[in-house]
């Protein structure tokens, strides 16, 4: 697993392969996305901080475990016909609780 860092804050875990989590993290889609979505009344990134994509540490692997288990235990009578390759999990608050990541 992967985590999205800025200015030495962990932002993001994802179970993407080393290549995917560089590409989706450094991708404009995304960058976009993390311009919108707003923690502590401020957009998460500013458009000019280092991103910088790491190996996850445990604590960071364990709350993405512990985030799918509770998104698998409400969608559980859901099924859903996307095949998804990988999933995302913020690791700060954020003001809009629905937003997508992608």
């Amino acid at each position: 697993m992967f985590t999205l860092e800025m200015a030495g804050k962990s932002i993001a875990v994802t179970d993407a392969s080393e290549e995917r989590a560089e590409d989706f993290f450094r991708s404009n889609l995304f960058k976009s996305h993390l311009r919108e979505l707003q923690s502590d009344g401020r957009p998460l990134w500013n458009g000019t901080s280092l991103l910088n994509v790491r190996h996850a540490s445990e604590v960071e692997i364990a709350a993405f475990r512990k985030a799918k288990a509770a998104d698998a235990d409400e969608d559980d009578n859901e099924a859903s016909e996307e095949a998804v390759t990988f999933s995302v999990v913020y690791l700060v608050e954020t003001e809009n609780e629905d937003a997508e990541a992608y």
